[in-house]
């Protein structure tokens, strides 16, 4: 027969405030961390009252180990055997909250804290071969971050989106727009990756990374930031730090190099591109006098359109100076005033599509910046 637990080994127990069902056949007891024992009065273990069929449904690990329990005389709480595991009682929650509410994460999309929340659980189902529920759990986070650019560019329309809902006329102040709570936050996506095995993702999260400023952190953010990403730098361990590092330069150096070859003549049409491009002068040789605007419009609107676009763009989201290169509807006023002419038909063409090509080829650098990727041989 099972023997109960003791009065005091009853008052370091804590029941689930959820996970402890009057109908459970089986109780699960698990470890809380030190820090949450205060001076050493509080509960140190959490209990779980919970069905045998349904954890035996899910892992033939949990049948075995319950009919183990069941052979065996234990300890007894409530009425029912009792289970004592070496699993962080947080973890054993968070495998138990999937299993009995799994649309509670899986149907959740955009959330900041879901790789935190989930990781638990995937340790769990890896240790208990609930193998069907762990590739549910990655795949929520995994959708959660574009693999494509086409992806990547829909999911920052979104966040545009986002943002604007903050400037829209007339919106009530009560009504605030909390952009850090409602995208994905790179830092845990990224250790929750590389944890777990879903690198398809981290491309895009150290891309985002890479897009926040280190000053941002998480712990700092504010319920009505709007426009302001954050990040949990605190997270990242030593490699992932440099790996942030070495791409962020990388992105600064791709951004850069591609400026200078757009000023010179990269977009242009053999039609319009300057003698001097073609020829440049020797060393020493004096360079052309000649008068850009007037004898090579296209060159002067592509470098107007430069100064314009990105004379205050950040290094680190050429993705997205880039694309303002495309849209760039906010300085058609301007550019109207000073480039009448605009771009001839061959140059509109050209110049576009060497946009577009620099924005695919990036994206398929993304690995190799950020180190999370082999270039194949």
């Amino acid at each position: 027969m099972a023997e109960p637990l003791d009065m005091l080994q009853l008052d370091h127990c804590q029941q689930h405030a959820t996970l402890y069902f009057p109908t459970g056949d089986v109780i699960l007891l698990a470890p809380l961390p030190t820090g949450t024992r205060g001076s050493g009065d509080g509960p140190k273990s959490q209990l779980f009252r919970v069905h045998r069929n349904v954890l035996g449904h899910h892992s033939e690990a949990f049948t075995n180990l319950f009919g183990d329990a069941s052979a065996q005389a234990g300890l007894a709480y409530d009425g029912q055997p009792v289970i004592e595991l070496t699993d962080k009682a947080a973890d054993v929650a968070s495998l138990l909250q999937c299993l009995y509410d799994p649309y509670a994460y899986l149907t959740r999309r955009w959330h900041p804290d879901t790789p935190i929340e989930l990781s638990g659980a995937v340790r769990l189902a890896d240790k208990y071969l609930l193998d069907t529920l762990r590739s549910s759990l990655v795949k929520r986070v995994v959708e959660d971050w574009p693999k494509t650019l086409d992806e990547w560019d829909v999911a920052n329309g979104e966040l545009k989106a986002i943002v604007n809902l903050a400037y829209r006329p007339n919106r009530p102040r009560s009504q605030t727009v909390n952009l850090p709570g409602r995208v994905p936050e790179p830092a845990s996506a990224i250790m929750f990756a590389q944890e777990f095995g879903c690198h398809e993702i981290l491309p895009a999260a150290y891309y985002r990374l890479a897009t926040i400023e280190i000053d941002n952190e998480w712990e700092r953010k504010r319920a009505t930031d709007s426009t302001t990403l954050y990040a949990r730098w605190t997270l990242l361990d030593s490699e992932s730090l440099l790996r942030y590092i070495s791409g962020r330069r990388q992105l600064d150096s791709f951004h850069n190099r591609l400026k200078r070859q757009l000023r010179r003549g990269l977009g242009l049409c053999g039609g319009c591109m300057p003698f001097f491009f073609i020829c440049p002068p020797e060393p020493g040789e004096e360079a052309p006098n000649v008068n850009i605007k007037e004898e090579y419009p296209c060159l002067h609107f592509i470098t107007t359109l430069l100064d314009l676009a990105w004379d205050d763009a950040p290094a680190s989201d050429p993705l997205q100076a880039l694309h303002d290169l495309i849209d760039h509807r906010r300085f058609d006023e301007m550019l109207k005033k000073t480039c009448p002419e605009g771009l001839c038909h061959d140059c509109t063409e050209q110049f576009y599509g060497e946009i577009d090509k620099a924005r695919g080829r990036l994206w398929k650098l993304l690995p190799l910046y950020f180190q999370v990727d082999r270039p194949s041989d």
